[in-house]
């Protein structure tokens, strides 16, 4: 597992390419977590959750036609520093989600 997780480390980028239609609309792949939580930057449809994420610059649209080689120039020259993958894991590991449900649950329950 260790040797996994480090290979994935070694990736320029991470594809997660989704089709775009209504099966896809509420996803929010688990992938986009694991990569980023490794600092690899994300190349992605702009489906579900995704359309989100990359309004947020926190992943790239991909999409038929694109220019790929300037894709690939952006990406190549930027890399998330320690602190903001830091940031991100701390944000998104489970505690921190239960922690906002149950406060989210706690303020229901006194209305």
């Amino acid at each position: 597992m260790h040797e996994a997780i480090e290979h994935c480390r070694t990736f320029a980028a991470g594809l997660i390419p989704f089709k775009i239609n209504a099966l896809t609309a509420s996803v929010d792949p688990i992938k986009f977590y694991e990569l980023r939580a490794l600092g690899v930057p994300v190349w992605t449809s702009a489906f579900g959750e995704m359309r989100r994420r990359i309004e947020g610059g926190q992943a790239e649209r991909i999409e038929k036609g694109m220019d790929w080689r300037s894709l690939w120039a952006r990406t190549t020259r930027q890399s998330p520093s320690a602190s903001d993958i830091a940031q991100f894991r701390e944000q998104h590991d489970w505690q921190g989600r239960f922690n906002r449900a149950v406060t989210l649950l706690r303020s229901r329950t006194r209305d």
